[in-house]
């Protein structure tokens, strides 16, 4: 590997990874991959997206052709 993508990757700070190098971040991945989930109070599945306004139930947009 080139001298220039060694600094790249283990000396400069990314502003897309919070400041961090792509060494410390892809370090910080591993590690939270590695722990173990943390238990709710709940059994019940997390909503993965908000539910939809009031009077909004429309499952389809219309397309206009042409």
């Amino acid at each position: 590997m080139s001298a220039w993508a060694t600094d790249y990757n283990t000396e400069r700070p990314h502003s897309a990874l919070g400041y961090e190098t792509p060494a410390d971040y892809a370090r910080t991945l591993t590690t939270a991959i590695a722990r173990p989930a943390a238990r709710d109070e709940s059994s019940a599945r997390r909503a993965i997206a908000q539910p939809a306004p009031i009077g909004v139930n429309n499952p389809w947009t219309p397309v206009a052709a042409g």
